[in-house]
């Protein structure tokens, strides 16, 4: 069993992390988010299979993240609900929206997020999460392809069970 302090170490731990990772990300100029951002919007429409797709819940990017306005936008423009999470107390909400101006609303931390009046999204209905990780690579491991698989299976392929939609 774990213990509490253990449990405090990694939160402590995880927190320089994530302090350390956003100065590294905060230095890095809009060119080079722009283009690795491309890429891994490039990345995202080659391996997900969009005819199978009806919901997608996506962050919307803040403060130098990864751009993900082009996947949002490319989306929408193919069909695909885009719903976005909106904080509503201790909860997580995951709003629709129908272009990328819809109702967005600058919540306390500066963040835009869908209005309350935007229609909440069950979260059965949702096919796909993508959402922000704190470390990423362009490096390819050497078992690089059967992540992808994984991710894929288990993002695309079955998170509706065995439906397949």
């Amino acid at each position: 069993m774990i213990s509490k302090l253990e449990i405090n170490e990694v939160i402590y731990q995880k927190k320089d992390i994530r302090k350390y990772i956003k100065h590294i990300r905060s230095a890095i100029n809009k060119e080079s988010c722009f283009e690795r951002s491309y890429a891994i919007y490039d990345t995202l429409k080659s391996i997900i299979n969009f005819d199978k797709i009806k919901v997608i819940s996506c962050y919307l990017d803040f403060n130098n993240e990864v751009n993900t306005g082009l996947f949002i936008l490319y989306c929408l423009e193919n069909k695909i609900k885009i719903s976005l999470p909106k904080v509503d107390g201790e909860k997580i909400l995951f709003k629709d929206i129908e272009n990328i101006n819809d109702s967005l609303i600058e919540n306390s931390y500066g963040i835009l997020e869908p209005s309350d009046n935007a229609t909440t999204c069950d979260i059965k209905d949702i096919d796909i999460f993508v959402a922000p990780a704190l470390l990423c690579s362009t490096k390819k491991p050497h078992n690089y392809s059967s992540t992808c698989c994984h991710f894929r299976n288990l993002f695309i392929n079955t998170w509706k069970g065995s439906s397949g939609r």
